[in-house]
């Protein structure tokens, strides 16, 4: 495995705000999204300690972009599992949540906050999906101005955060489980077509551990 760290600059605060929350965004030959999903990170009112981008090779990321928090990006065989097999690997030792977002995934701006307060609150649910507006995979695919437009007016509804619903698997595309949780616990590599199904395999071995 590879591994590049970019220099950033982040003021104190926001650095201690973010000491305990990782984003892993596994990633294969979209490099077009992977400055509008950081675009998406930079704006969050809990900025993430670090973002590890798993890919197979550079041209799968692109250029570096200046971002307000560190950026690690490692390189390995493709496929989904074993990139964010990668990226849990590479974690540092004192994250206490893990959030993996697709690389076309657009979150509101307090996704990361409303998640760890949601953690914070529940201290027995080890896993958590955030409620998808709008679906590109199950309809129309959605340009990054369409999902702009459509985060722009979640955030503007100003609704209170969501009731919890347990569930029996998590959704890949945003979800996120308590590093204390997930000893032990890696995503199948063995599963086909980049991974499929990964998300409920993984959740089905979360869920025998606690509620999600």
């Amino acid at each position: 495995m590879e591994s590049v760290m970019e220099l950033r600059t982040v003021d104190a605060m926001n650095e201690l705000d973010a000491a305990r929350v990782a984003i892993v965004i596994a990633t294969k030959g979209r490099p077009d999204a992977i400055p509008n999903a950081l675009a998406f990170l930079a704006r969050q009112t809990l900025r993430p300690c670090v973002v590890i981008l798993s890919a197979t090779n550079e041209a799968d990321i692109g250029e570096k972009y200046p971002t307000p928090f560190p950026v690690m990006r490692i390189f390995g065989p493709a496929g989904l599992p074993a990139q964010r097999n990668r990226a849990l690997d590479a974690l540092p030792a004192d994250i206490d949540v893990v959030v993996f977002f697709d690389d076309d995934y657009a979150p509101c701006r307090d996704w990361i906050e409303q998640c760890v307060r949601m953690f914070e609150s529940n201290p027995t649910v080890l896993g958590v999906s955030g409620n998808t507006v709008q679906d590109g995979s199950k309809g129309c695919p959605l340009t990054w101005g369409n999902a702009s437009r459509i985060v722009a007016d979640a955030e503007s509804a100003e609704s209170a955060p969501h009731a919890l619903t347990p569930c029996i698997s998590l959704y890949g595309c945003n979800m996120a489980c308590r590093m204390n949780a997930m000893s032990g616990l890696r995503f199948d590599e063995r599963l086909v077509l980049y991974g499929w199904l990964e998300d409920k395999d993984f959740s089905c071995r979360l869920a025998s551990r606690g509620p999600i």
